[in-house]
């Protein structure tokens, strides 16, 4: 399993730096640790098998692990390097932006010839758009003024109908594709993918231009309802992965409280203390099974079962150490007896 993951990280290396990329690794990352808490914890159920104490207890070491530290290290050069580059992109985008925020401003105020201004306008908003979208709180006040520039721009200059319908139905024409594809994710089954999608389909929609006045609201109605129903989505996957973690954490708190009552017994003889030997290694097992659990409590009962399963042997220890102290005494005795018939 850690094999296969730290191959598949180092093909990742191989891919060009973006967000996608690193949004992978964490992802294998997080698979890597899970891999690794289930290898700590059938080296934990050894040790304390073999008459350890948990709080001796320490993972052996694996150069694998150091390898996939290593990768991680250039992961994380990388999207330093990769957030540097990406803040200066944003620092480039947004003046780009502002300066085409003013030249609407000046078109709708100064130019007086409609056909110059369409033209100056369409340019500026082709501009606008090649320069891409950028995430920022600075970009979301600025894409508010450009919207509001840009309505302006064909409700306040008197327009030529047809170069204004014409302007008009393009834009429907790109609103309703747009609605497509938002449509088109309802049946992803990655909600990542889902999420990455909606964040960039909504940031087009607000780039998109004016449509005519009697589908504005229809546009948006429909906008509106397929958010909601994508967001619904995201929302029901969240809960019943919390609901699975909540049932996991419950599964998990009884087979800590089996352990516990095994723990808290003194057991009579050997026979009894290996029988439950066994069945607390069944516990283990069973748990390995479970899926995780919220994560604050999930790690609270697994050092809760640690505190345990440590107390059991413990106590299986002291009881076996002190079958062999009578054992060894015995011995003696009969040792001093055989001398003494010796001689």
């Amino acid at each position: 399993m850690k094999e296969e993951l730290i191959l598949k990280l180092e093909e990742l290396l191989k891919e060009d730096a973006s967000e996608d990329t690193i949004t992978r690794a964490n992802e294998i990352k997080n698979d890597y640790l899970k891999a690794c808490e289930t290898v700590t914890q059938d080296q934990l159920q050894k040790f304390l098998e073999d008459g350890g104490n948990s709080d001796d207890f320490e993972p052996k070491k694996d150069p694998l692990d150091t390898r996939f530290n290593e990768l991680l290290v250039i992961f994380a050069d990388r999207d330093h390097k990769q957030k540097k580059v990406l803040q200066s992109e944003i620092s480039g985008k947004l003046k780009a932006k502002e300066e085409i925020v003013a030249a609407i401003e000046k078109l709708i105020a100064e130019e007086a010839n409609i056909g110059k201004a369409f033209h100056a306008f369409k340019e500026l908003q082709t501009k606008w758009n090649e320069i891409g979208n950028v995430s920022s709180k600075e970009y979301k006040n600025l894409q508010s003024i450009y919207h509001r520039h840009s309505h302006n721009f064909y409700y306040n200059m008197k327009l030529s109908k047809d170069l204004r319908e014409l302007d008009f139905k393009r834009n429907l024409e790109q609103r309703t594709q747009l609605l497509t594809k938002i449509e088109s994710l309802l049946p992803m089954e990655s909600i990542r993918g889902i999420e990455r999608m909606i964040t960039l389909y909504r940031m087009e929609w607000s780039e998109l231009g004016p449509t005519p006045p009697e589908t504005i609201e229809p546009l948006r109605t429909k906008y509106r309802e397929l958010l909601g129903q994508v967001f619904q989505k995201v929302r029901a996957f969240y809960q019943e992965r919390q609901k699975d973690e909540e049932v996991h954490l419950e599964a998990k708190k009884k087979l800590l409280e089996r352990a516990k009552g095994i723990a808290a017994e003194n057991f009579e003889n050997g026979k009894q203390w290996q029988s439950m030997t066994e069945t607390l290694n069944g516990i283990l097992e069973e748990w390995k099974k479970v899926g995780f659990g919220p994560r604050a409590e999930n790690e609270k009962v697994w050092e809760d079962l640690r505190a345990a399963m440590n107390t059991f042997y413990n106590k299986k220890r002291d009881y076996f150490a002190g079958i062999k102290k009578v054992q060894k005494e015995g011995r003696d005795k009969k040792t001093a007896i055989i001398e003494k018939a010796e001689k």
